[in-house]
């Protein structure tokens, strides 16, 4: 395992001494608890007439404990979880370990450990901690982890996220392993690792493509996904009915808790297709508040990256908020028959605890380094000892 040490350079490291990011910081928390305050309201409406108030309860109370664990994200700070990366692989790895082989699989998938009622998925904070390490990797070793023949150089890194993103393939999440792929590398090109490695992600791709076309139900879906209408009664019902629920919505919807789709036409209306019942009852113009605001989440994040104090913070920046924005970019391609359907929540709106409690602890994070920029060192005197 490669280490990810202290806190030595931090003061060392200080780039930017600029307008402190204030107003980005507020709006980005008014924005994620709209989006927070959304995804309840739609789960309540979508949940409603078949199984009463269970699921919004649920939702409720994860997402009370993601705030906790956001506020205690912010408490701890960015730079202190960061050094805490290394360890935190291993215990991710156990956790997928044990969601691999000790626990059955749920519709085809080993992703979850379940403790008597609470199911917990590991691969969901895989995320988090790989977007950890490889930040505090590369702020650690600036000058050697793009290098090849080095101790500390790229192979070390890339062998981390490969072990962690091999367990979670094994669990049969192929959506989930890519989205990691795609966290690790962007956060490897804006940390600045020369652009001759990423020749190597055609390969990967082709790769992928190869493990689909010989895997029977994925290649079932990347068919169905070309022409939803004609796979209506097989593998194509879920897309299909998706796609009558956006389209049912017109310009401003039917109105919150008209959805007609959400009465058991359309499976997981509550989880992965959420959104379609959003579009339904909101519309064009609903969806399309839905994607501004998570365009401003990015824009926020953008902006605080930017005028992060050290290099540590704006790589975590980057880290953080591309999980939450792949993950949305994802949902949304496929709600929309865009890419081959794949079990993907939409940050702060799908049902799940793990989904939510991932989410807004990358959204504490985030906050933590913003917060860093506008009082420098808050609280690491009593948090953190040189």
């Amino acid at each position: 395992m490669v280490p990810c040490g202290g806190e030595k350079k931090d003061a060392a490291n200080v780039i930017n001494t600029q307008t402190p990011p204030v107003a980005s910081w507020v709006v980005l928390l008014v924005v994620s608890m709209i989006m927070l305050g959304a995804g309840l309201a739609t789960l309540y409406s979508a949940t409603y007439g078949t199984v009463g108030t269970l699921y919004f309860n649920k939702q409720l109370l994860w997402s009370c404990v993601g705030m906790v664990l956001a506020a205690f994200a912010i408490c701890l700070r960015y730079d202190r979880l960061a050094s805490w990366s290394g360890w935190m692989t291993i215990a991710i790895a156990i956790m997928l370990l044990a969601a691999d082989f000790c626990f059955g699989s749920v519709k085809g998938g080993a992703r979850w450990i379940r403790l008597g009622p609470v199911s917990i998925q590991p691969s969901e904070f895989a995320k988090v901690v790989v977007g950890l390490f490889v930040a505090k990797y590369c702020y650690d070793y600036p000058r050697t982890f793009g290098l090849l023949r080095h101790r500390n150089g790229l192979l070390p890194c890339v062998a981390v996220v490969a072990v962690l993103c091999g367990l979670v393939f094994l669990g049969h999440d192929l959506g989930t392993t890519l989205l990691i792929l795609g966290v690790s590398v962007l956060t490897l090109f804006v940390a600045g690792l020369p652009l001759r490695y990423f020749s190597a992600m055609p390969v990967l791709l082709a790769g992928f493509s190869v493990y689909v076309y010989f895997d029977r139900v994925r290649m079932a879906r990347a068919v169905s996904f070309l022409d939803p209408e004609a796979y209506q009664n097989g593998k194509g019902y879920q897309l299909w009915k998706g796609l009558l629920a956006l389209g049912s919505g017109g310009w401003f919807g039917l109105g919150f808790k008209n959805s007609r789709m959400k009465m058991k036409y359309l499976p997981e209306n509550h989880t992965d297709f959420v959104l379609c019942i959003f579009g339904e009852e909101f519309g064009f113009i609903g969806m399309a508040l839905v994607i501004a605001m998570y365009v401003t989440f990015g824009v926020c994040c953008w902006r605080i990256a930017v005028k992060a104090r050290t290099l540590l913070g704006r790589y975590v920046v980057y880290a953080m908020s591309s999980a939450i924005l792949l993950q949305a970019l994802i949902n949304m391609l496929v709600i929309s028959a865009s890419i081959p359907t794949k079990g993907m929540p939409a940050p702060f709106f799908s049902y799940g605890g793990s989904n939510m409690l991932s989410s807004l602890l990358e959204l504490g994070i985030i906050l933590s380094v913003g917060l860093d920029s506008i009082y420098p060192d808050y609280m690491k005197r009593r948090f953190i000892t040189d």
